[in-house]
């Protein structure tokens, strides 16, 4: 065991020996003004206890991190003196702890790679950073970073939250074998989705629009291709992935009911790695390499959907005149073992091009429609880490989603377009006062320019639908916020934090007051009850016609008239955990109420229509339910058992004669079974069964005659029933796939994956509509998309 002796030093330990030390200032690394440094005295005095005891101890600091790949390892276990006494490194890797001055044995251990050990001679504060060798090429590494997050859950006062993994991401199986996030996220507790295979999805009785969905830190405001059906997040690229359903933190805000934050994995290596995988539909393909070993790296990857160019070449006659593609890259520059600095970018769209002449006409010109939909994102972010363990971070984010339709024959043309632009900065600083305290805080701005909708008629066409143009429109969304977590007691844990959003749009300032509590209590090692209140506010509305996601949705913004949505959520929760047999559960209980929720008059035409501010109405909701979520983790089986029980109504003085009523998506029961159980190193088989409650519609109870206006006759009127009170059938689906993967000794590691989606062919209803029967009456017909699809792919990685 080596002797690494510490005083007032950054030390890097790499395979047992002592690289590199140098002294360091307080100061130079915390450069701050006399007032903001006064405040943190301040604080440190008043929230931490013991000074006296606390004098005599040190703080050891530092990162955790791979010793060939520099990768960061969340949660590994530290230990001190082979005693319970230690901790576990945070999701970046970072990890800080108070001893004694003296000699002390520091232990690391991380499932995967071998144990270190240090005899440390502590002299002052210290901040290091420790590289761990892999024991081989570890292929679970993802699984055991997993069950630290588990263990983390238990300790952690954050609730409502669920980390995705790459390899939960892939062993679900979805339409034509197409890896998917979405997908994965509309199996959780608390998440119903809309339209079956579609990418909206609702989280405790809130609308879809009210999820913020972020990559890298920029927002993304159309998450499908092919009207939502694949994702648009390509699995390749995805480092992390977490959604947060309640207990909000004060750093995230701008939405009602969930945040997905999608983090693409980092660029730095010392070695070049491909990855790639031929579909049915698309194909992908991901390259990441470094620049200098360790210090820059980049890493590109793209996707495309190719089913049109097959057509072309198998037929003469058939053509399908549609592809998507994106495109995502990443370059990752570690300046020092203080400073990294990366730039991130993503586009994609989706194309239509379609192009036909008429049969039987005398006109040779053929009607063309043109649809394309784009969606970009760039970020640049800066990290700065302090010997102290703090950390902050700077992003620069930027993000476009846009739409355009023109369609022409001979000289008739329309054309309709709308987008969205945001430019925004976030500036975040995570700092330790004291043992017990943590503080978070930091500044957000976002400024949004929307075009809503413009529509342009040419030729004849324009007698029937005239041009119709809407003003571009600007908001702002500033905010403050922080927060401070502190430890009374190795059982109660305490997060007070507050969010001062500054919204303003076209003039109007909307100031929002947003108060954030959580609050833990450990029952012991392995379970928790935690309880948290958060307010959340949105100052955009999506404005949709359609119950599938659309481009002739329309994003809009707070005015005058249309004020800020707002939310206010209780939630009551419980976590275990056992690492022995990789079991969990999370259970929450939670209550939201909603005020100033958009929706439209019936009747309302979003397409051929600028001037719909005047058709939209707001109104208040509440939500309530409980949900449940165990999970297993094994080298046998990994999966998870779901299970949600909710209630979503909403209520408008101009709608329903002003009572209450339920909301669409108020899907009563959603139960998810994922599970994947490995047959052998080389064979595995993964399953998902699914059921889901009906969402809700009005139908049609009656109809009486009345007399024409003009007495030429008479018109059937229809009479319907409270709105929304009646809901579609029950619906349930199991999709299987089988993995069937390469030699692990191979170089290039490869696996095979084909699958039933809908193994027994029960089709979801998306729509009613009304039939008349062989017995004269009228009856509701529930028609399905989807029947069983098979599916099959091939995966590449080296």
């Amino acid at each position: 065991m080596d002797l690494v002796e510490f005083k007032n030093s950054i030390g890097v330990i790499s395979d047992g020996r002592e690289i590199i030390l140098t002294n360091f200032s307080w100061y130079c690394i915390y450069p701050m003004s006399l007032v903001f440094r006064t405040y943190l005295i301040f604080f440190s005095l008043l929230l931490t206890t013991g000074a006296a005891v606390a004098q005599k101890k040190y703080k050891i600091a530092g990162t955790i991190q791979d010793e060939k790949t520099k990768a960061k390892l969340s949660f590994a276990n530290i230990s001190i003196d082979g005693t319970s006494k230690g901790t576990t490194t945070d999701e970046s890797g970072h990890f800080g702890i108070y001893l004694t001055k003296g000699y002390h044995v520091l232990s690391v251990t991380y499932v995967g790679f071998e144990k270190v050990e240090y005899q440390l001679r502590i002299l002052g504060d210290t901040n290091i950073t420790i590289g761990l060798k892999a024991k081989n090429k570890v292929l679970k590494e993802v699984e055991v970073v997993d069950v630290r997050k588990k263990e983390d859950q238990v300790v952690n006062v954050q609730s409502s939250a669920i980390s995705m993994t790459k390899k939960e991401i892939e062993m679900v199986p979805t339409i034509a074998g197409e890896n998917d996030i979405i997908k994965v996220v509309q199996l959780m507790p608390g998440v119903s989705k809309g339209i079956e295979g579609t990418g909206d999805f609702f989280v405790r009785g809130g609308d879809a629009d009210q999820n913020l969905l972020l990559l890298d830190g920029a927002t993304i405001y159309n998450t499908g291709h092919l009207f939502g059906f694949i994702s648009i997040f390509n699995s390749s690229i995805i480092g992390e992935a977490s959604i947060l359903k309640g207990a909000f933190p004060s750093y995230y805000g701008g939405r009602l009911s969930s945040i997905l934050d999608v983090r693409t994995q980092s660029a730095l290596g010392d070695s070049t790695a491909v990855e790639g995988s031929i579909g049915l539909i698309s194909s992908r393909l991901m390259i990441k390499t470094p620049l200098k070993k360790d210090k820059v790296g980049i890493m590109v990857s793209g996707r495309r959907t190719y089913i049109d160019q097959v057509i072309d070449v198998v037929s003469d006659e058939l053509s399908l005149p549609y592809y998507f593609y994106d495109l995502n890259g990443r370059v990752d520059y570690k300046l020092n073992d203080k400073h990294q600095l990366y730039l991130s970018g993503y586009v994609g769209a989706d194309i239509l091009q379609f192009e036909r002449v008429p049969e039987n006409s005398e006109n040779q010109e053929p009607f063309r429609s043109n649809n394309d939909i784009l969606n970009h994102s760039q970020t640049l972010g800066w990290q700065y880490d302090f010997p102290k363990n703090g950390k902050m971070n700077t992003e620069v984010h930027h993000s476009v989603f846009k739409y355009n339709i023109v369609s022409s024959l001979v000289n008739e043309r329309i054309s309709a377009r709308s987008g969205i632009e945001d430019l925004g900065v976030k500036w975040n600083l995570q700092l330790p006062l004291g043992q017990r305290n943590l503080l978070n805080t930091g500044i957000s701005v976002i400024n949004h320019r929307i075009l809503p909708i413009e529509f342009l008629s040419d030729g004849l066409v324009s007698e029937f639908i005239p041009s119709s143009r809407s003003t571009s429109k600007n908001a702002t969304e500033m905010a403050v916020f922080g927060e401070l977590t502190r430890d009374f007691s190795s059982k109660l844990r305490l997060r007070l934090g507050y969010r001062q959003a500054l919204n303003m749009a076209q003039g109007t300032l909307y100031p929002g007051f947003e108060p954030r509590i959580a609050l833990r209590y450990a029952i012991n090692d392995h379970s928790s009850l935690k309880w948290s209140y958060s307010r959340m506010t949105q100052v955009l509305h999506r404005v949709s016609s359609s119950s599938i996601t659309l481009p002739v949705d329309l994003w809009y913004i707070i005015t005058d008239d249309i004020k800020p949505q707002s939310s206010d959520q209780l939630t009551i929760g419980y976590a275990w955990n056992s690492v022995a047999t990789g079991f969990s559960i999370e259970s929450d209980i939670y209550y939201k109420f909603m005020r100033n929720l958009t929706e439209y008059e019936p009747g309302t035409s979003l397409l051929f229509n600028a001037d719909f501010e005047s058709s939209l109405l707001q109104g208040n909701g509440n939500s309530y339910g409980w949900e449940i979520m165990l999970r297993k983790r094994g080298e046998k089986l990994y999966g998870w058992v779901s299970y949600s029980l909710g209630w979503s109504t909403r209520q408008f003085e101009e709608l329903n004669d002003g009572r209450a009523f339920f909301a669409t998506y108020d899907r009563r029961h959603n139960a998810a079974i994922v599970l994947q159980y490995n047959l052998s190193k080389r064979l595995a088989v993964s399953s998902v069964w699914e059921f889901l409650s009906g969402s809700r519609f009005t139908p049609v109870i009656g109809q009486y005659a009345v007399v024409n206006p003009d007495n030429s006759g008479v018109e059937i009127m229809n009479v319907y029933s409270d709105r929304n009170a009646v809901k579609l059938s029950n619906s349930h689906r199991l999709d299987l796939m089988l993995i069937f993967k390469s030699k692990p000794e191979k170089r290039i590691q490869s696996e095979w994956r084909a699958g039933l989606y809908n193994v027994y062919n029960r089709a979801t209803p998306i729509q009613t509509y009304v039939s008349l029967g062989a017995d004269g009456s009228y009856e509701y017909i529930q028609p399905g998309l989807f029947g069983t699809l098979p599916f099959i792919s091939y995966n590449f990685k080296f």
